[in-house]
C-alpha cells in the first residue's frame, strides 16, 4: 500500500472536501482518505497510482499538488 500527500490549495471549505471526498472514496484502489480542510491537503493511502488521484480530483475542478509524504 503507498500513500500520497496532496495540496489542494483551491479547497475553501466543508462544501469542497465534501465533494473531493465523493469523488476518491469509492475509486478503486482507495483503501484510506484523510482530508485536512484547515492545512487544504488530502492523504490517499492504497494501490491506486497518483496519476489517477490527480485526474479524479482534476475532473470535479480541483488542481493538486503533489508533496513528499
Amino acid at each position: 500500500m503507498t500513500t500520497f500527500t496532496y495540496k489542494i490549495e483551491d479547497m475553501h471549505c466543508e462544501n469542497c472536501a465534501e465533494k473531493i471526498k465523493n469523488a476518491l472514496e469509492n475509486q478503486s484502489g482507495v483503501e484510506d482518505l484523510q482530508i485536512e480542510l484547515a492545512h487544504k491537503t488530502i492523504m490517499v493511502s492504497g494501490e491506486i497510482s497518483p496519476d489517477s488521484v490527480s485526474a479524479s480530483l482534476e475532473e470535479i475542478g480541483f488542481y493538486p499538488k503533489q508533496v513528499e509524504s
